[in-house]
């Protein structure tokens, strides 16, 4: 599993802005999953993400 956070050009298909949230997940069985909403701020957003991606690896290695 890699995790990792980037800060993109605005001129890119996924760029967004404000306190818009954006996490695009690339699995083996569906492929590229991207899920996007108003965020809390940086550091409760990157928390939260952080935790249900531990919970999910947790879960799938059983």
């Amino acid at each position: 599993m890699n995790l990792s956070r980037e800060i993109l050009a605005g001129n890119r298909v996924l760029s967004i802005g404000g306190t818009f949230n954006l996490a695009s997940i690339r699995t083996e069985l569906a492929g590229r999953i991207t899920i996007g909403g108003i965020g809390a701020g940086s550091v409760e957003t990157a928390s939260a993400i952080l935790s249900d991606v531990l919970w999910i690896h947790q879960a799938l290695r059983g």
